[in-house]
């Protein structure tokens, strides 16, 4: 039965994990960010009393205390109500590393043997590698960033690599901590969940490099560009009349849109620049001769107008103090405020909107002393009954739908028969450098990744049928994931209201560049359209004093997406807490823009009390020495960082020459001597191999790791030890790696042996399904 839609009010964030008690024992931004995110949400938060570590200026770290845990309550561990807390919490957040004796004697407490903790509380644990490798060998967001094979793909060409800036390593460790352990809530996990940022950064290298290898594209670093242009010319940063450009044509219609835009000048007509794709691959330097000269004549600004008339995304490549004032931003209100001794300073608020039907009423239901009294379900299993029909398309909503399909949710993927999912139609990949036979549409291994375990429906959603059949199936389901147009569901009759008018327990996460509404809410966007847009990519490079120095950006990884996965994981799965305890639904507006500005707070702040964001390179203010440094091989590197006078004590005693008499150096007079030190130890490093530094480095207690190629990071021990993938068998594509959600219950990540499905393999058995469902519903209404 269709009805008529319902009128919408927003909804507090608070009211998603109202009445779960969390708390916190941190020292750096992992644990900080999943507290924060964690109370956004609405848990109430207790947090050991004590400085968050973070890479930032003096007055910045200052106001970031503020910032990560201003909305939690702060008490002495050695207070007796923080011991009651920890016994009435149930989530209780710790870092495997603490600051001080006894900090560290209470974590090992906690995850020895869960001291003073409810039986049913969930136990996270933040890690660098893992806790059991940390307790061995220490690490930290340098060494997690370098063995992930990530920093590989960060940098210029025969320079050495850049680790990801201003302590992102953490905030994604601290936001996939969040996912974890409202998961486990979920579930009725009650054992300990590890999360560690090594295996966070490797599922994203081992997803998104699935783009670039089997295709002949190799995972390095090429300065602005992502490796022979990600496939699709052109893709990357462009310098234009002001500045630099961000341009991502992801597909010959965007590229034709340039072709356009540039006159259709006589040389595009040429039978070579007709494929986006053979550009890329045989003609992009050619394609550049052309492109350079005319993007020369126009501001960014310009060039961003004309990607909007033309239809080819666009956008500048802003410094952090220019995204301050963006009227997307504005309008959306993406920035909170506070007061400093400057005066008033923007923050980024929470990246999502939420809202729910005028006339629900919220059935209030305070939680028991933990969880949600379920039993315990396996972590693959812990969405088991869930219903999920997915609109989405490319990376950041597929990453979205493919987690729920690990932790046993059903996944229906609904595609129209004329506007595929984009990734079905990147082309054939290679083995053995030779083309894979078979129907060109289901040859994609980075399709097959994103979307394995889940089925697949084909309907016209233009069409009075495939509407309608729509609106029955989502009657069937609990959870709505789309990232289309904004609007483009609504204009089909499937937005929220019109779902939520037949099924108000519905829980609809809609995921788009920068909002479902404002001025900028049409602009087509990319990953590396929404970091140049807020200004991320601009922060990224090789170390300058210098005002608005040169940049590198860090297109190859593509974080826009997996970031706004990861907080969309985040909020929907509170969501369903709400729905759990409540019965009631809930639409979230998630802006991507706005979830990367949530991990740049420290740049947001310092551009305004600096005038500019330092871009630091590998350095850190609080750390030295910290970086990388080549060793034996071509283009070998291994991550070596000293974060206290003990590893510095170690460090010399192992390097020997050239740091004689060092010893005793504090971080001030280190940092002073910067050169001759690095210089000592590039030299020591040159002659050996990076599994031997690593080994003697480690065996002193000093943080290093091999900076990982995408090869050499998916053949480690410890990648297979964390069981960090699946083997799966695709009908086509054959035997296949995939990599799962990176959380650990009790030693187990969740995971489905399962492949993509094959184009419309699941219609006639869904809708079926769906048909008598509804008809049941409508008898026993």
């Amino acid at each position: 039965m269709i009805t008529s839609p319902t009128p919408l009010r927003h909804l507090e964030s608070l009211t998603l994990l109202e009445g779960v008690r969390v708390v916190e024992l941190s020292h750096t931004v992992s644990g900080a960010y999943c507290g924060k995110v964690l109370a956004q949400l609405g848990a109430c938060v207790v947090r050991a009393r004590g400085d968050t570590a973070l890479t930032a200026s003096p007055a910045t770290a200052a106001l970031m205390q503020r910032v990560l845990n201003g909305a939690k309550r702060e008490l002495e561990p050695t207070d007796p109500s923080f011991a009651k807390a920890v016994a009435e919490a149930h989530i209780v957040v710790v870092e495997q590393f603490a600051p001080s004796d006894a900090a560290a004697e209470l974590v090992r407490a906690l995850v020895d043997d869960r001291r003073g903790m409810t039986k049913g509380a969930v136990l996270l644990t933040l890690s660098a590698a893992g806790v059991e490798e940390d307790r061995r060998t220490p690490a930290c967001g340098l060494t997690s960033a370098a063995a992930s094979g990530m920093v590989y793909a960060i940098g210029d060409q025969g320079k050495e690599p850049l680790t990801l800036p201003y302590d992102l390593v953490h905030y994604q460790a601290g936001v996939n901590g969040a996912c974890a352990a409202i998961a486990a809530l979920l579930g009725g996990q009650n054992t300990l969940v590890d999360v560690a940022a090594r295996d966070v950064l490797a599922n994203l290298v081992g997803t998104l490099a699935l783009n670039y290898l089997p295709y002949g594209r190799p995972w390095r670093r090429e300065g602005t560009r992502p490796s022979m242009s990600g496939g699709v010319y052109p893709c990357g940063l462009f310098p234009c009349k002001d500045g630099y450009v961000a341009l991502y044509c992801r597909g010959n219609h965007e590229w034709m849109g340039l072709v356009n835009a540039m006159g259709t000048p006589a040389w595009s007509s040429e039978p070579r620049f007709a494929d986006a794709r053979v550009v890329a691959t045989r003609h992009a330097d050619e394609a550049d001769s052309h492109l350079m000269p005319w993007l020369a004549k126009f501001t960014r600004h310009e060039v961003q107008e004309l990607g909007a008339r033309f239809g080819f995304p666009a956008a500048p490549v802003r410094y952090v103090r220019e995204a301050l004032d963006d009227s997307q931003f504005a309008y959306r209100g993406s920035f909170d405020s506070i007061t400093g001794a400057a005066g008033d300073v923007k923050v980024p608020a929470a990246p999502w909107r939420l809202y729910q039907p005028a006339n629900e009423r919220v059935a209030r239901n305070p939680l028991p002393a933990a969880g949600l009294g379920d039993a315990p379900r396996p972590p693959a299993k812990i969405l088991a009954g869930l219903r999920v029909l997915d609109f989405t398309w490319v990376w950041s909503g597929p990453m979205v739908t493919a987690i729920l399909a690990d932790l046993g949710a059903e996944v229906i993927k609904v595609e129209h028969p004329s506007h595929l999912d984009s990734l079905r139609q990147r082309g054939r990949p290679l083995r053995d450098g030779i083309e894979l036979e078979g129907p060109s549409v289901e040859l994609n291994p980075w399709f097959n990744q994103l979307n394995h375990a889940k089925k697949s429906v084909v309907l016209d959603m233009k069409s009075d049928e495939g509407r309608a059949a729509l609106r029955r199936l989502a009657t069937t389901c609990d959870v709505v994931v789309e990232n289309m147009r904004p609007g483009a569901l609504a204009d089909a009759g499937l937005g929220y209201v019109d779902l939520a008018a037949d099924n108000t327990s519905l829980v609809m996460l809609s995921m788009s560049m920068a909002g479902q509404s404002g001025p900028l809410s049409q602009m087509k966007g990319y990953a590396g359209i929404m970091t140049s847009m807020a200004g991320l990519e601009s922060i990224v490079g090789y170390e300058s004093a210098e005002r608005d120095a040169p940049f590198t950006g860090m297109t190859m990884t593509a974080l826009g997406d997996p970031n706004g996965a990861a907080h969309g994981v985040a909020v929907l799965l509170a969501a369903l807490h709400r729905r759990q305890t409540t019965g009631c639904g809930t639409w979230i507006d998630l802006a991507q823009t706005d979830a990367i500005l949530a991990i740049m707070a420290a740049p947001i702040v310092e551009s305004q009390l600096l005038g500019y964001v330092p871009i630091r390179g590998n350095a850190r203010p609080d750390c030295f020495p910290h970086g990388h440094f080549p060793c034996r091989g071509a283009d070998q590197w291994v991550a070596i960082a000293v974060v206290n006078d003990a590893q510095w004590r170690a460090l010399v005693e192992v390097v020997g020459t050239g740091l004689e008499g060092f010893t005793a150096l504090s971080l001030r007079d280190r940092q002073a001597r910067g050169p001759a030190i690095t210089q000592a130890i590039a030299e020591w490093a040159a002659t050996r191999d990076a599994g031997e530094i690593v080994s003697r480095l480690g065996a002193h207690g000093v943080p290093a790791a091999p900076v990982a190629t995408y090869e050499s990071m998916l053949a480690s021990e410890w990648k297979s030890h964390r069981r960090l993938s699946r083997t799966v068998e695709h009908p086509w594509l054959k035997t296949q790696e995939v990599f799962v959600p990176p959380w650990h219950f009790a030693g187990v990540t969740p995971g489905v042996d399962a492949p993509a499905p094959l184009l419309g393999q699941h219609t006639d058995e869904v809708l079926h399904n769906a048909h008598t469902a509804t008809l049941a519903i409508e008898s026993s209404a």
